[in-house]
């Protein structure tokens, strides 16, 4: 086995590697040890979802992405800006 199919391998086989579409896919999986816990009411139902911030140029200026963590039980909701 060479390098890049060593590397190539490791890639594969990683444990902590989340294989999903972003951050959110950490806590939809039953078998990770993370989780996201209401405070307000206990639920562990809860959606994450968001967009990445846009440079539209210079005359335009920069429109800041959002990323959301919404309670589905109670509607508690957090917005963090980046």
């Amino acid at each position: 086995m060479n390098l890049e199919e060593f590397k190539q391998y490791v890639n594969e086989h990683d444990d902590n590697r989340i294989k999903g579409d972003g951050i959110a896919d950490v806590f939809r999986d039953s078998n990770s040890t993370f989780r996201i816990v209401c405070k307000k009411c206990g639920s562990l139902k809860i959606e994450i979802y968001g967009e990445n911030g846009i440079d539209y140029g210079e005359l335009t200026g920069y429109s800041p992405g959002e990323n959301v963590i919404k309670c589905l039980e109670c509607g508690n909701a957090v917005t963090v800006w980046k």
